[in-house]
């Protein structure tokens, strides 16, 4: 560590968090010789993802809170990137944070989902800059093969607060496994792509494509007969 009446510099090269293991960390204190004392914590951390959320979970972030998940719900391990920016003070507001982050998260489970889904081996990139973030890979959802979009608006100012977006290509079996229960009548796959906005307002809307070109159906009763292709 060095120091002057300005500033106070930190490296440390290994430490735990509970069951988090950090591999690096660097904590720089600067302004010290004004009243308004900056600190800027940037820290290279791996471990269960279920601690990773717990800790993130802490004020002033308390960003699980908001999103209404339970991190006791989750599973999975993560590699993460955390910077953070903020006045060196004992009550700090979140809207005084800047955060910065990136993370590889493996083997995610939740369970339940968000929205009661069962979510997992999910393979995820996950980007965080301020109060924007963006989780998206492949995962599977309720045993159907998924790629997943999630992304999260935090500031009061944006108009849309959740935003999420799933492509999946999905034969008979993944259809029932989302409760769609005619699914039987149908071989092949179809491919859909499918958007869900929650506004802050409290507003939702839904949008989707649906490609049906690789799959038939047979429902003679409906009088409903395609074949693949058509």
């Amino acid at each position: 560590a060095t120091f002057t009446d300005k500033r106070f510099d930190m490296v440390v090269s290994s430490g735990t968090i509970r069951d988090i293991q950090i591999d690096q960390a660097q904590v720089n204190m600067y302004e010290l010789d004004t009243d308004k004392e900056q600190i800027s914590v940037d820290i290279l951390m791996r471990g269960p993802l279920r601690t990773a959320l717990e800790v993130l979970d802490h004020r002033p972030l308390s960003y699980i809170q908001e999103l209404g998940l339970s991190a006791g719900d989750v599973s999975g391990s993560a590699a993460i990137r955390l910077r953070m920016d903020f006045p060196l003070d004992t009550n700090v507001d979140r809207r005084e944070l800047k955060v910065r982050s990136s993370a590889t998260l493996k083997d995610v489970a939740f369970t339940p989902g968000p929205f009661g889904l069962d979510i997992r081996n999910g393979q995820f990139k996950l980007k965080m800059v301020e109060d924007e973030m963006s989780v998206r890979g492949p995962a599977q959802i309720n045993g159907a093969a998924t790629k997943i979009v999630w992304r999260e608006y935090f500031s009061e100012k944006r108009k849309i607060k959740s935003d999420y977006t799933v492509r999946a290509l999905l034969d008979s079996a993944a259809l029932e496994g989302l409760g769609i229960t005619s699914a039987n009548t149908m071989t092949g796959a179809i491919n859909a792509n499918v958007n869900y906005a929650v506004e802050r307002s409290g507003n939702r809307k839904l949008k989707g494509t649906i490609d049906f070109s690789k799959a038939s159906f047979h429902w003679p009763e409906f009088g409903l007969i395609k074949e693949v292709g058509t």
